[in-house]
């Protein structure tokens, strides 16, 4: 029987897929390595999920800690505090001056200031994580080892989408377009197909290949694609809805033309057609 279906006209290409962001996580002070504790597995490793502010590491350097003095700055933060709440009291009173009372509200944003400095410079001793995602390239060296300023010690990659890179031929370059839908496979997932767009078209072809580079975006959010896995993209040119199909081995050659064999009154009769996508 014929029945109603969808026909596309698609441009099939090859290409590696990749994370749509990835992150090297650096330490900001010298001093020795510890990484976190993960439940069930031991030391932060590869395959660990991160969220975007989650200690990964700390580093100790006591040296560090004393020099942010950072209770002598809280301490002093406090102090000024009650200054300017003391100051302003007087002045509502009469007792003190405007320009004493801005004096010491100087000296509370100063103090605030310092101890925030020393907050941060506190905070440094903590490694986290920068973006969200899954840990990989983790350091492999002992706890408690000593480790520079601005030493990698692993990666962030956010894989919830893929990018692959695509070249297209340059005969097919009008049939491309931001926003055309995408299906992609990989031969170890036989029936799952991944669907996506384009998101970026070169608008310069390659002179050495005369090809166009094409990016699409996929949707992974089970994490089934990995980076760096070789995959099938299938680039739908145009599609035609609710139109007649039948297989495409009934569609036979008589004479130059397209026909069909239609069973009437039990017996074949020939039907010339005209073929769409």
């Amino acid at each position: 029987p014929a029945t109603l279906s969808t026909i596309e006209s698609t441009l099939t290409a090859t290409g590696t897929l990749r994370s749509i962001r990835e992150a090297e996580i650096l330490t900001e002070v010298k001093g020795d390595l510890f990484l976190t504790a993960v439940e069930g597995i031991g030391r932060l490793s590869d395959g660990v999920a991160v969220t975007e502010g989650q200690v990964v590491a700390r580093i100790e350097n006591d040296e560090w800690i004393v020099g942010a003095n950072i209770a002598s700055r809280k301490l002093s933060r406090q102090t000024a505090q009650h200054t300017v709440k003391e100051k302003e009291a007087l002045f509502a009173r009469g007792l003190t001056t405007e320009v004493e009372v801005n004096n010491a509200r100087k000296a509370l944003a100063d103090a605030e200031t310092s101890y925030e400095e020393a907050r941060i410079k506190v905070r440094k001793t903590e490694v986290r994580a920068p973006i969200t995602g899954v840990m990989t390239e983790v350091t492999q060296i002992t706890q408690g080892t000593e480790i520079q300023a601005n030493a990698v010690i692993g990666k962030v990659v956010d894989y919830s989408q893929v990018l692959v890179d695509l070249r297209i031929p340059n005969s097919q370059v009008l049939a491309i377009e931001l926003g055309k839908p995408v299906r992609v496979s990989n031969y170890a997932f036989t029936d799952r197909v991944f669907d996506g767009k384009i998101t970026a078209v070169d608008p310069v072809l390659d002179p050495a290949t005369r090809t166009l580079r094409v990016m699409a975006t996929v949707g992974n959010a089970d994490l089934m694609l990995r980076p760096g896995m070789f995959v099938r993209a299938e680039i739908v040119k145009s599609a035609h809805v609710d139109v007649v199909v039948v297989p495409k081995k009934l569609v036979v050659k008589r004479q130059g033309n397209d026909v069909v064999f239609v069973e009437e009154s039990a017996r074949a009769q020939m039907r010339q057609v005209e073929t769409g996508l």
